[in-house]
């Protein structure tokens, strides 16, 4: 059976975080679109879902966190509420064995849990 970890891992882009925090920041480094890694006992053993939010801070995005697996924090610099949502509804984050948080070419948007690609 997986193993999750026990503590909350925060997977965003460390180049995001220091754009958000910068004085002379824009608005859209300033929000984003958070992506939280939930366990889904429904689902089975060792099982995850993932859930968005739109629009929250950074800041936000890690005090929601609290029960999450993991979560990460995607500047809409980056990519907007509805890229996330699309990408999510291709299923784009389904590499396995992914090797870092940054799962394959699309690492600015996908998670890493268990060893495994969401979003």
């Amino acid at each position: 059976m997986k193993e999750f970890p026990n503590t909350i891992h925060n997977q965003t882009n460390p180049e995001s975080i220091v754009r958000y925090t910068a004085s002379d920041a824009k608005e859209a480094a300033r929000l984003g679109t958070a992506v939280y890694i939930l366990p889904d006992p429904v689902a089975g053993p060792a099982c995850v879902q993932s859930m968005l939010a739109e629009n929250v801070s950074y800041d936000e995005c890690e005090a929601r966190a609290a029960y999450c697996i993991a979560f990460k924090w995607i500047s809409n610099e980056v990519a907007s509420y509805a890229d996330v949502v699309k990408h999510k509804a291709e299923r784009n984050c389904t590499q396995d064995f992914c090797p870092s948080p940054n799962c394959g070419p699309q690492g600015s948007i996908c998670a890493c849990v268990g060893g495994n690609c969401y979003i």
